[in-house]
């Protein structure tokens, strides 16, 4: 009996080390099974977006411009070029790209965007489909190895480990999400374009990167910064087809939708999100498209609940930084760390590193014949010290 039990066992060992042996990632087609498998039953059938597009000109000038889009997954994307009501855009569907001015298509040529592929579409569709495209498109998944990007391991496709010149994709390995696309350079094949997914956010039980940025020659040429984020939108047919480009708009469905950004346009628009529930996260830019500065502070109103409170606990402050600003942006903590001053009503506590610092600002509260109280956070300032954001 003891024999056969200790036979048993090690047939169970072996079973299970072949097992967890299968279930490992050693291939550019594990690697897209993986990602279809980790999110096929969660990702989103549609989105919707603002998107603030930022153009960096050789000259240290910046271009940027409000772009609206639409993407029904897998295969079909929409762009409108400024207000919808000028007609002017780009409809990706079938495989082809057509331009559209005016409200008129004025070119087509086939096109398979890869970053809608591997950002969005391999989560919706079978990876054979995909894997397919990505070969069409010149990436050779039989060639794999493992990174560190961001400080976190990854997966690589497409080329062997110090290339960066081949067509290849990186995938974050903990949560597998697409993160950089390096490819040739159309107008230079001698340069790479470098294009990275960053920033990413729950998007109900999936995920989306509200920003992109794309550089050629290690400087940033243009970058996407996405609001007004919407999933599982129900989108029209029309919404695709560049016949119907002005007459079929996503936004329509809202009678007032337009007319009501028009009566905002006088007013200063703000960029926030909801980082953690009731806490708005506020960035700022430098010229360059780096985030230099955030604000958090408590947000009161919101359409499920009104809050009267305006505190933050400065644990979560100090979680929501190291979220945001990993280690090696941070370097080491200085001799103003934990620097606390108090001016009037307010205490200022610093946290100091090398490059990055926060100063979390608290209210001092008190009450007759009692000493001062101190309350939680009022608000909180993360500033990279090398970075120098432009005036609003």
């Amino acid at each position: 009996m003891g024999k056969r039990a200790g036979m048993f066992l090690a047939v169970g060992c072996l079973l299970a080390f072949v097992a967890s042996g299968a279930a490992e990632v050693q291939s550019g087609e594990a690697v897209v099974s993986a990602m279809h498998a980790r999110y096929e039953k969660s990702w989103y059938d549609a989105v919707t977006f603002t998107q603030k597009s930022t153009t960096y000109n050789a000259d240290g000038t910046t271009k940027v411009e409000t772009w609206y889009e639409a993407a029904s997954l897998p295969g079909k994307l929409r762009i409108d070029y400024g207000q919808p009501s000028e007609g002017n855009g780009l409809v990706l569907a079938d495989g082809n790209a057509t331009s559209v001015q005016a409200g008129k298509e004025s070119a087509t040529r086939p096109l398979l965007n890869l970053l809608l592929v591997l950002g969005f579409d391999v989560y919706r569709q079978a990876p054979e489909i995909t894997l397919g495209q990505l070969k069409h498109e010149g990436i050779d998944v039989t060639k794999f190895h493992e990174e560190l990007w961001n400080g976190e391991p990854a997966y690589v496709v497409g080329a062997d480990k110090g290339d960066l010149k081949s067509k290849q994709f990186w995938v974050e390995k903990k949560r597998l999400l697409f993160v950089r696309l390096l490819q040739p350079y159309q107008r230079d094949l001698s340069k790479t374009t470098d294009t990275r997914f960053v920033d990413y956010r729950e998007a109900g039980k999936g995920m989306i990167a509200a920003r992109v940025e794309v550089y050629r020659d290690e400087k940033m040429v243009f970058s996407e910064g996405y609001t007004e984020i919407k999933i599982d939108v129900k989108l029209d047919a029309g919404t695709f087809d560049p016949k119907q480009f002005n007459t079929t708009h996503w936004e329509n469905s809202s009678p007032s939708s337009n007319s009501a950004h028009d009566d905002f346009a006088k007013y200063r628009a703000v960029e926030a999100y909801e980082v953690r529930p009731g806490i708005l996260l506020m960035p700022r830019y430098s010229a360059d498209g780096h985030v230099c500065e955030i604000g958090l502070a408590t947000r009161h109103y919101s359409p499920e609940l009104i809050r009267l409170d305006s505190q933050v606990s400065p644990d979560v402050v100090e979680q929501i930084f190291k979220e945001l600003v990993p280690d090696d942006e941070r370097g080491l903590r200085t001799a103003f760390d934990g620097l606390i001053m108090g001016r009037g009503k307010s205490i200022t506590t610093n946290i100091d590193y090398e490059y990055v610092s926060v100063q979390i600002y608290s209210e001092v509260t008190s009450q007759p014949k009692k000493k001062p109280v101190v309350s939680d956070t009022i608000a909180a300032v993360i500033r990279w010290k090398n970075r120098e954001c432009q005036k609003p």
